[in-house]
């Protein structure tokens, strides 16, 4: 049997030690290769569920414009003891697909926290101002249509930092009309007008100033809802913004009022 002297013993552990030394590294080539393998995966992984979360993002936000048309074609359907400004509910309805292009006249829509006592008895439930409370006890959430430079009190009073509750909407509605150029007489296509205003669907041509005017018992319109930047008073009031800079419309509806 073989001895190991003290000095060959001291050399086979430090040759040991230095050779676990060096193990415990990564060579650069190593270093770079493994940076690769990640970047490719998170380029994939970005590439595949990037679009996708975007979608997700798009339909919640056309889901709640969906749910809120409803609501947008009732307020167009009443006329409440505070819209003064209306004789009728089809003037009402009237006067905001006409002015809805304008970003001073426009058509919001938009969620607040407000008070379950109706004060005015006209539908419309003030806005809860208290520091705190809670949500089915103190206020409820409540979907709000406003049209600014006739409701703006209450735009201002529902769109403070503590009351209103997400994004707010703008609706841009425009008309559909006669498609006069189609060739075929006995079908009846609607289109989009290129600008704000109601016209006769059937015979196109000046706009309409007076409701009473309008010769049809039905104004069908295209309603397109957009997602404001800001859901601040003072932004939205400030006429700053308009449809040309808010992007695309996050989803848009046929529909109809009647007389």
């Amino acid at each position: 049997m073989k001895l190991l002297t003290p000095s060959a013993n001291n050399n086979q552990l430090t040759h040991s030690h230095r050779t676990n030394r060096i193990r415990k590294g990564f060579s650069i080539v190593e270093v770079a290769i493994a940076m690769g393998v990640v970047t490719l995966l998170l380029t994939t992984f970005l590439g595949v569920f990037g679009p996708a979360q975007k979608n997700i993002q798009r339909a919640l936000s056309t889901k709640d414009a969906n749910r809120m048309k409803d609501t947008l074609s009732k307020e167009m359907s009443v006329l409440r003891s505070s819209d003064t400004s209306y004789t009728n509910s089809f003037e009402k309805a009237f006067r905001m697909i006409e002015g809805s292009h304008d970003s001073n006249k426009a058509v919001l829509m938009y969620q607040y926290k407000a008070n379950p006592v109706d004060n005015d008895n006209d539908g419309i439930l003030p806005a809860y101002t208290g520091d705190d409370g809670i949500q089915g006890r103190d206020y409820i959430i409540q979907t709000a249509v406003r049209t600014l430079g006739v409701d703006d009190t209450k735009i201002s009073e529902e769109l403070s930092a503590e009351v209103v509750d997400g994004v707010v909407f703008a609706v841009r509605m425009t008309q559909l009309i006669k498609d006069t150029t189609n060739s075929s007489p006995d079908k009846l296509v609607l289109t989009a007008r290129d600008d704000s205003g109601i016209t006769d669907p059937d015979n196109p041509g000046a706009d309409i100033g007076n409701p009473a005017d309008f010769p049809k018992a039905v104004i069908a319109f295209k309603a397109e809802f957009f997602r404001l930047k800001s859901n601040n008073s003072q932004y939205i009031s400030s006429g700053a913004w308009n449809f040309k800079n808010i992007g695309n419309a996050v989803t848009e509806v046929n529909m109809a009022v009647r007389r």
